[in-house]
């Protein structure tokens, strides 16, 4: 998996090798269908900016949930974001309120300003 990882990040970054986004989404989405969570979370970024792939935000949701589920605390902000923004999804003050506060538990600093701002504490 980590292998994969790598493999796509030399693609998205160029390095050793032309830069290629459209290879960078093969190989992370081999890694990330494996559970490799920096895979997922690249992935996911790359369907919401539309690099390598059309900008699909219900596509870059999908994969921000699985990488949010598995723990990653960036992922959890960008679901929060995408919730407030109403980007691929309908508003829900609920799961923004979810998504900001999952990540607190566990200590993220920037999900503990989030949720001061929009105002829900647990």
């Amino acid at each position: 998996m980590s292998a994969q990882f790598r493999m796509g990040s030399m693609h998205y970054l160029g390095r050793g090798m032309a830069q290629s986004y459209v290879a960078a989404v093969r190989w992370f989405k081999k890694a990330a269908t494996q559970g490799y969570a920096k895979a997922l979370y690249s992935l996911e970024s790359m369907y919401c900016s539309g690099s390598g792939v059309a900008q699909n935000d219900a596509e870059a949701l999908l994969w921000f949930k699985i990488s949010a589920e598995q723990g990653f605390t960036s992922a959890h902000y960008f679901l929060e974001m995408m919730h407030r923004s109403e980007r691929g999804v309908a508003k829900s003050d609920i799961e923004v309120v979810q998504w900001s506060t999952d990540p607190v538990e566990e200590d993220s600093f920037e999900a503990r300003i989030q949720l001061n701002v929009y105002g829900g504490d647990k």
